[in-house]
């Protein structure tokens, strides 16, 4: 699938673009890319609102998908203002450790991007299956299921945030863990589906009235 050719192309990007940087250099990159998306999972559906408020609602089906990277690339240019600051000097390592640190992380970086790719799929005017890929198997697994594995544990975990006893039940416990009391997946695999049928109709992209997130 095409899919498939686009994720070697991330991870050959990442690691040609990485692994020149050295080992101390390439795990900043990869912490600082993790921190990104984890802002970009939190704060794209409210950027996404303020689009909608700001612009209008007829192109509600990209302001997501927008906001998603948009938050992630702002995010990852104050993160690395704010690394190489910090950081001035790199740590020494071994001539041989560094290089093939550096590659292994850059490996790390590329996969972590397809995973962000993957998740931003759900977000994309692309319908339910982007690339000839389904966003949703038969069985209901997304096909962001890896990033939704790392944002589950963190939300559960040092990033958990609690909730009342009435929002408790919605969430099915004490924190408000991803996916979301709603379940962010079927949220948007139902936009995605409605915008599908827009299309098909002969409807276009923009619209006056999208299932809500």
């Amino acid at each position: 699938m095409l899919v498939y050719l686009l994720w070697i192309v991330i991870v050959g990007a990442c690691v040609g673009f990485i692994f020149r940087e050295g080992l101390w250099s390439a795990f900043i990159r990869f912490v600082n890319i993790l921190m990104a998306g984890i802002l970009a999972t939190n704060f794209f559906e409210p950027a996404a609102r303020m689009m909608e408020d700001m612009i209008g609602p007829n192109l509600t089906y990209f302001y997501d998908f927008l906001a998603f990277w948009l938050v992630f690339s702002v995010s990852m240019i104050i993160l690395h203002i704010a690394t190489a600051f910090l950081s001035r000097v790199k740590v020494r390592f071994n001539l041989y450790l560094n290089q093939a640190g550096a590659v292994v992380m850059g490996l790390f970086t590329g996969i972590l991007m397809c995973w962000l790719f993957n998740f931003s799929l759900h977000l994309a005017p692309l319908g339910t299956k982007p690339f000839m890929t389904p966003i949703l198997s038969e069985d209901g697994t997304p096909l962001g299921v890896q990033w939704a594995r790392v944002a589950s544990y963190l939300s559960k975990g040092a990033l958990s945030r609690s909730v009342s006893e009435a929002e408790a039940a919605r969430y099915g416990g004490p924190v408000a863990a991803f996916p979301g009391a709603k379940n962010i997946f079927q949220t948007y695999y139902e936009r995605a589906q409605k915008l599908e049928e827009q299309v098909t109709s002969g409807g276009g992209f923009t619209t006056e009235s999208a299932p809500p997130r």
